[in-house]
């Protein structure tokens, strides 16, 4: 049986004799192979210099993967998942910023990253964090993750029976979650497990034109719900990546920093009807919009207190100092100030305090107006029902002070 591994760093002396090991930019072809093992646990792939986890940066190569492997006529594919790696995210000023293990971000590599590397008919599943031993001939692999799949299940924990290699078996495309690949050995005792051929001769192509008994029959209840299948997992995809897009705008009622900015400024983009993307933050306000001779100037903070009164003191600070710059420059515009806030950001909403009156009064003697995180959410969620438009957000974000409640759209 002709194998090969494909890793992100490949060498002669890699340690796997008889067998093919080439890289992850520069693979062979797959159909010159009966098996080809694509490894993923190595700690160089779980690094993306964006901004969050849902890429890596060694997507262009999951890309062209993913096109060999749907282009392929009759090679088989196994993945072999990571273990519970540091994935590494967030580069700026030479180094990463941000870190998380990937069992804490397991739905955004499922949903994002396997996507881009996994041929275009397999099934979706979602991984569990749980580490398990399982027995294949004779040795005994660990896990870090099992799967919750409704595909062919294949090899199973040995004392949890969690599922821990699961298959399209017509496809010939397989993934497992244990760690085969630590030695030449358990790598080919594995393969020789699930691959071997041990029962006679395998059928020539031209059995598929031979027609008796029911195949007909049989061919085409096959046929159809294969169809039904696609369509559900087109739906289910579909619902997923929206999912994953609403996670996204609920994660300001968490988040603080660039993270908390990156998403406020999406909102505010669509509710406005305005691009962000040319603003720098120089150190003043967090940002400034311009609608006609309307200007909002604004902070942008994620804190694990109530609303201060310093913080309102600080939007009011770059509002003076913003009026100064008009001056310079003989400008006049009508500036308004907000204060949109993350509070209580380590509770749910549901427990965290009301701003307090006296905050409410500070921030309308100042002409602020305050705009906590869930507020943005419901205006946000409004606007994208069509209950909302621009001009209505405008209108109310220039004509209102204090803080914000939902009902002063009314």
């Amino acid at each position: 049986m002709k194998l090969q591994l494909i890793q992100f760093k490949a060498s002669p002396s890699s340690g796997f004799p008889n067998i093919t090991v080439s890289t992850l930019n520069s693979p062979c072809s797959l159909d010159e192979f009966d098996v080809n093992i694509i490894d993923l646990s190595s700690p160089d792939i779980w690094y993306n210099k964006g901004s969050d986890c849902t890429s890596v940066n060694c997507v262009e190569d999951f890309k062209s993967l993913k096109i060999m492997a749907d282009k392929r006529k009759k090679s088989t594919v196994l993945y072999a998942l990571p273990q519970n790696l540091q994935f590494s995210y967030n580069y700026n000023y030479g180094k990463y910023n941000k870190c998380a293990e990937i069992k804490n971000v397991i739905p955004h590599i499922c949903n994002f990253v396997f996507s881009k590397l996994l041929p275009s008919n397999f099934p979706d599943f979602q991984l569990l964090f749980e580490p398990t031993k399982t027995d294949v001939n004779g040795f005994t692999y660990n896990a870090d993750f099992y799967f919750e799949a409704g595909c062919t299940k294949l090899t199973y924990s040995s004392l949890s029976n969690k599922v821990t290699t699961i298959g399209v078996m017509d496809k010939r495309a397989y993934a497992t979650t244990l760690k085969i690949t630590e030695s030449a050995k358990k790598l080919n005792d594995y393969i020789n497990a699930l691959f071997s051929v041990e029962n006679g001769e395998e059928a020539p192509e031209w059995m598929e034109n031979i027609i008796f008994f029911d195949d007909i029959i049989q061919n085409s209840i096959v046929s159809e719900n294969t169809q039904l299948i696609l369509e559900a997992g087109q739906k289910v995809a579909s619902a997923k990546s929206k999912l994953a897009e609403n996670a996204r705008y609920k994660s300001i009622l968490y988040t603080t920093g660039n993270e908390l900015v990156e998403v406020v400024f999406d909102i505010l983009e669509r509710v406005l009807d305005y691009d962000l993307s040319n603003f720098i933050d120089d150190k003043h306000e967090d940002f400034l919009i311009k609608k006609g001779n309307l200007t909002f100037i604004g902070e942008i903070k994620g804190v694990s207190t109530n609303v201060r009164n310093g913080y309102i003191s600080q939007i009011d600070h770059h509002y003076y100092d913003y009026l100064d710059r008009l001056h310079d420059e003989h400008l006049v515009e009508d500036v308004h100030q907000l204060l949109i806030i993350n509070p209580f950001r380590n509770k749910p909403p549901m427990e965290r305090d009301p701003i307090h009156s006296d905050q409410i009064a500070f921030a309308k003697r100042n002409g602020c107006l305050i705009v906590c995180t869930e507020t943005l959410l419901s205006i946000f969620e409004l606007f994208e029902k069509g209950s909302l438009t621009t001009e209505m957000c405008i209108e109310v974000f220039s004509t209102h002070t204090g803080l914000l409640n939902i009902s002063d759209f009314d």
